[in-house]
């Protein structure tokens, strides 16, 4: 028979009525868009009812002309109209080559109904298409249309060749295209089997038709014709019965129903009725046009042979013997393919008797470790048959990694060569781990992984085995070491810790390292040498965990912690631990270039692959316990906005440009609201008096804006008036005083507890902003001196928030471990302790706390200049090498800052980071976007956990109010006699401070209650002279009128907390001698 699925290769005279072309076909392609290629598919249409088990679609690279996607199809085809449908095959972004050209096969079972291109034609090499030139479809798409286009089949018919394939224009994937109208689907009838020879006299000849199409066949509109071979003439002709055959019913035509069973249609003559052949043969029409023929011992003359004759006999001495399409109905339109002798079935499947056992994998075999070699790169590269176990399959179609692990058996003991390799068979699901497989295919290197490609023969040997997964340590000695393992069953004894989870929601992925966590270099040493000698140790101490597939934004997210998915309830934390995971050691990216190539374990999967995660750093059940009088908090609120980037030009867009494209943060109120509950869970929960946030919309302070209503939620929530904010704009009468970009710093506080005094400051100089460039970088910083209520006592808090390490400066990046922008943060910080030592506030008030994001490690410059100007770095006073706040790049440390004068440090008694954020994945915040459904919900909760990428400081202080006690001690309490002679007398100035070890002694004057009275002894005109603070000579003299002369020395003190005492001692001149 001429299928109408492969009509299209046969010549004009034999095509069926049915169809023209194939009548399952590629309908619809979507392959490139203008940025990110997003929404890729590949539409099939076909009869509805069609079962697609067993077909499959084949992506081609045409550069190469080698398979790069295999994807099953399956289900069946549903009825849209017409008795016709689609089914949609879906792609992840970029899933589909952009052509130039690039190819795809349309394939059944293992035969190629269609091998398309777009942007040109090229020859397949291996796979199902091996050697076929693509058909180019003529159109294509550039890069520069929208999203949502795609090509598409137009016109009218119910085959391929009926429709035409037209340009870009709006997808319509999972219904008919715009402008395409199918027709009634036709019957396919085939030449199933035929008996034309017994012994003796034929008695039981009979032909056997089935229906093989996805309706029924009305046989009225159908005949046979009996061809004789010599002259291809017709000897007879036999009209059909209006019978419905039934789709896979069959129909029998015999010269006798006595002597053939299930005869539906008798004939005569009942003897001699189909020739003997050499050749001979049977032709079947539909409506008159030739749809079937089959040339038995020979070819008979064209039409009435497919391909070749079946050179087969049906021999004369067997009464059972014929010949029959095997598989049955299977028409691949070669007569000597399709048919074979067998044993007769009129009216019933045939019996085709299974093909005889192939002795497997008898290929002689290069061992997988000479393919690998001893370097980089693959030794043996071309065509290769290995042999080995497989230790890790992931297989299946796009996200899976397409393709299976194989590791030889026995290996060479050579350290130096891999025994495990990678084989990508393009998505085909063709083996199960600890079988035995011979491969057959093109050894090459793959985004520098070393694979076998091309695959063209994958043979499973009769035994299965398993191989001892080899032991793997960290730190690595050498960045190259893990070569030697690429594609093997590796095992790590060590305990591993989590020391990144930035990439957990987006490919699966976790970064582990050995011993603990790894530490930020210019966060414990210094930069330059040391810090550069600790990156290169980080940087062999670290592996990537990855799941099982190379999907984005996977659902679930496997890696939580006690072997449960990620969720809210169920997280993964910096520091949490696995213990003797076991897995495949791959060298590949998470499919897409924001995780580039890496080495990779993978657990999942492989064979007797094992991870599990144990709690070592659990969630804070709740803020730290106050210890102070008050609290003082630094929060960097990662973009609190309340002005969203909806992408509609019509709604406000953020300051400064008042445009969607300066709004950060939450992109809808629905995100909006899971944020702010976030967000004032944490604030209530900190229990802080004094609150300085980083990354909040600048957009003023008046009703509609961020502060206000960050305000007015946490006073729905903790009662009316508990918390208040610093309109920092009225308070210094300046517009945009704290700068024109998009975010800010600010200050909220409770009333309750303290009282804004003195001025509301702000360092928004060039100096300070653009810290030596010509360009703004830092935010303006906000200065505000409080006092507490109830004891009067006052501090200043000075928020911040300098360049980050991400952008450049004019200034390159010294590559000395403090990144980009170093100069501009230093000069910030000299800039930020001069102005705080001027008394910006105008309280007098010494006493200060620098907090905020300084965007600066512990022992990196502007750090060591704050602290050479008089501070103290209190996370390294009350935590050192330990604390954190941030994680960078699987690298721990702190920005986030609490600096202190040395008065202020006397007064704080405890200072903690509350670990909520940094080590909580981020895919556990507030956002929904690139989440399922279930993982809006299972992956939010409104708590304090995941509101930013940086941990709060809380800062816990009991203000000093108390006053310094004083004691003058005098050398001499009285002058006598009244010689008119000076005097030494000394002060001995003794201060007790509550807090203060070393007040500030000041003497404030020196007076006497009597006037100078001329030149005395020696002609001196004072009676009073200072030597210094604490010795002074007195004239030993006073008035005969009055009643002595009192000398008064005056002392002011003043403690580091700005608390301030005076004392007066007297030294008494008498006026006579009784004393």
């Amino acid at each position: 028979m001429i299928l109408a699925l492969i009509l299209v290769l046969l010549p004009a005279n034999m095509q069926s009525a049915y169809a023209a072309g194939p009548v399952v076909f590629i309908n619809e392609i979507h392959y490139d868009n203008t940025g990110t290629d997003t929404g890729e598919a590949v539409e099939i249409a076909g009869p509805a009812g069609t079962d697609l088990s067993g077909w499959s679609v084949v992506l081609y690279n045409g550069n190469n002309g080698a398979v790069y996607d295999t994807d099953a199809l399956s289900g069946t085809i549903p009825d849209l109209g017409g008795g016709h449908g689609v089914v949609v095959l879906t792609y992840p972004s970029n899933g589909l080559q952009n052509g130039a050209p690039d190819g795809i096969a349309l394939v059944q079972g293992s035969t190629v109904v269609q091998f398309l291109s777009y942007e040109g034609s090229f020859t397949a090499v291996g796979g199902p298409a091996d050697g076929m030139l693509s058909v180019d479809i003529g159109v294509s798409q550039s890069g520069s249309g929208a999203v949502g286009n795609s090509l598409q089949l137009t016109g009218t018919g119910t085959g391929y060749d009926d429709f035409s394939w037209v340009g870009e224009a709006a997808n319509t994937f999972g219904t008919f295209n715009t402008g395409q109208t199918f027709g009634v689907v036709s019957p396919i009838v085939v030449i199933n089997e035929i008996d034309y020879d017994q012994p003796s006299t034929d008695m039981a000849e009979f032909i056997e038709l089935k229906n093989t199409g996805s309706v029924p066949a009305d046989l009225s509109l159908f005949h046979l014709d009996l061809v004789n071979g010599s002259g291809g003439t017709v000897y007879l002709s036999i009209p059909l019965p209006a019978v419905e055959l039934a789709v896979g019913g069959y129909f029998v035509i015999c010269a006798s129903s006595a002597t053939t069973a299930l005869c539906d249609l008798d004939i005569s003559p009942d003897s001699n009725l189909i020739q003997n052949g050499a050749p001979d043969a049977v032709a079947l029409y539909y409506d008159g046009m030739l749809i079937d023929a089959v040339s038995y011992e020979g070819d008979t003359a064209a039409p009435f042979t497919e391909g070749s004759g079946a050179g087969l006999v049906d021999d004369g001495a067997s009464a059972t013997g014929g010949i029959s399409r095997c598989e049955d109905g299977v028409d691949t339109n070669q007569n000597n393919v399709d048919f074979v002798a067998a044993e007769i079935t009129p009216g019933a499947v045939n019996a085709c008797a299974p093909p005889p056992p192939v002795e497997m994998c008898v290929l002689p075999d290069t061992p997988i470790y000479a393919v690998q070699g001893s370097g980089p790169v693959a030794a043996i590269s071309g065509v290769v048959t290995v042999q080995g176990v497989v230790v890790g399959d992931f297989e299946g179609p796009s996200p899976q990694l397409r393709g299976f692990y194989l590791q030889e058996i026995t290996g060479d003991g050579d350290p130096a060569t891999s025994d495990g390799i990678f084989v990508f068979n393009g998505g085909s699901e063709q083996v199960n781990l600890g079988e035995v497989v011979q491969v057959t295919g093109t050894a090459m290197e793959f985004q520098d992984q070393t694979q076998i490609g091309s695959v063209s023969s994958v043979e499973i040997c009769d035994a299965t085995a398993s191989v001892e997964a080899v032991e793997v340590t960290l730190p690595v000695p050498s960045l190259d070491y893990l070569e030697q393992f690429e594609g093997m069953l590796v095992h790590f004894p060590q305990t591993l810790y989590v020391t990144e989870h930035f990439q957990l929601g987006r490919f699966g992925q976790v970064v582990l390292s050995a011993d603990d966590r790894l530490k930020q270099p210019t966060n414990i040493v210094l930069p330059g040498a040391d810090a550069l000698a600790m990156q290169a140790a980080n940087n062999l101490n670290r592996i990537i965990l990855d799941d099982s597939t190379n999907n984005q934004n996977p659902d679930p997210i496997i890696f939580g912690d006690n072997g449960m998915p990620l969720s809210a309830s169920n997280t993964l934390r910096g520091g949490d631990s696995a213990t003797g995971i076991t897995g495949v050691l791959t060298y590949t990216w998470a499919g897409n270039a924001a995780s580039g190539n890496a080495y990779r374990i993978r657990p999942l999967n492989a064979m007797d692959g094992y991870v599990w995660f144990d709690i070592n750093n659990p969630r804070p059940e709740a803020a730290p316990e106050r210890s102070g009088r008050l609290r003082v908090t630094s929060m960097n609120l990662l973009n609190f906005f309340n002005t969203f980037n909806d992408g509609n030009a019509g709604t406000p867009g953020c300051f400064p440009s008042g445009l969607d494209s300066d709004c950060r943060g939450a992109e809808s109120e629905f995100e909006f609201e899971r944020q702010w509950a976030k967000t004032v869970q944490a604030m209530l929960d900190s229990q802080a008096d004094v609150i300085g946030v980083v990354e909040i919309e600048n957009d003023g302070y008046g009703p509609d804006s961020a502060l206000q209503f960050l305000v007015d939620r946490l006073n729905d929530a903790a009662g009316a008036g508990t918390f208040a904010f610093i309109d920092v704009d009225t308070a210094t009468g300046q517009m945009n005083a704290l700068g024109t970009d998009a975010i800010k710093v600010g200050m909220l506080y409770r009333p309750a507890m303290v009282t804004p005094v003195g001025n509301t400051a702000v360092l928004n100089t060039v100096e300070f902003v653009n810290g030596g460039d010509a360009d703004p970088r830092n935010r303006p910083a906000l200065a505000q001196a409080f006092e507490e209520v109830g004891t009067g006592a006052q501090f200043v808090v000075s928020v911040n928030h300098l360049k980050s390490k991400g952008s450049a400066c004019e200034t390159a990046d010294a590559l000395d471990g403090q990144g980009n922008c170093n100069i501009v943060r230093l000069n910030a910080a000299n800039a930020l302790t001069a102005w705080l030592a001027a008394d910006p506030t105008g309280t007098g008030q010494p006493d200060a706390l620098i907090m905020g994001d300084l965007n600066s490690y512990a022992l990196e410059d502007p750090i060591r200049a704050i602290e050479d100007a008089g501070y103290t770095n209190l996370l390294a006073a009350y935590h050192g090498d330990e604390a954190y706040s941030y994680v960078f790049d699987g690298q721990w440390g702190y920005l986030d800052h609490a600096l202190a004068t040395a008065g202020m440090t006397a007064q704080v008694v405890a200072v903690n980071e509350w670990h909520i954020n940094a080590d909580e994945p981020s895919v556990l915040d507030y956002n929904t976007n690139f989440k399922s459904e279930a993982q809006i919900t299972s992956l939010y909760a409104p708590d304090q956990f995941r509101i930013s990428d940086h941990d709060a400081i809380l800062v816990d202080i009991d203000p000093d109010f108390m006053a310094p006690d004083i004691e003058i001690v005098l050398s001499h309490r009285q002058l006598w006699p009244p010689n008119h002679q000076y005097v030494t007398v000394t002060a001995d100035v003794i201060v007790n401070d509550n807090l203060d070890p070393n007040p500030l002694i000041e003497l404030v004057e020196v007076l006497s209650s009597e006037p100078d009275d001329g030149l005395g002894d020696g002609d001196t005109p004072n009676d009073i002279v200072i030597l210094d603070d604490f010795t002074f000579d007195l004239r030993a003299e006073r008035s005969a009128q009055g009643p002595g002369r009192w000398y008064k020395i005056k002392y002011r003190v003043t403690d580091f907390a700005g608390n301030v005492s005076y004392h007066t001692a007297a030294v008494f001149v008498p006026k006579n001698q009784k004393k």
